[in-house]
């Protein structure tokens, strides 16, 4: 299922600044938790998957109509998305990545 709608105004506005700092990281921003003692890592992959496939939102991207005006598009057809977990034992060399 593929849903397409125009941009809210504030949505158009970081939209150009985006395009306007292309290559910059403007709006995201990674974050690196420490999570000590026993983990279910399946539970918490699990409970990430299931919350994310709740909310449309984040199966949407902007796209250039035939017009070539900015449009936001939902596309729910292809939902397999999934969460990696990774062991990082140096989190002090990891930082300057993000």
């Amino acid at each position: 299922m593929k849903q397409v709608a125009p941009l809210s105004k504030s949505q158009y506005g970081i939209y150009v600044e985006c395009i306007n700092k292309a290559g910059e990281v403007c709006y995201n921003n990674g974050f690196i938790y420490r999570l000590d003692g026993c983990l279910e890592e399946e539970r918490l992959r699990n409970a990430i998957e299931t919350a994310i496939k709740a909310h449309p939102a984040f199966f949407c991207r902007i796209e250039l109509n035939k017009n070539d005006e900015p449009v936001q598009v939902i596309d729910l057809s292809n939902e397999t998305w999934s969460l990696a977990i990774e062991q990082i034992d140096d989190i002090e060399r990891i930082k300057p990545l993000l």
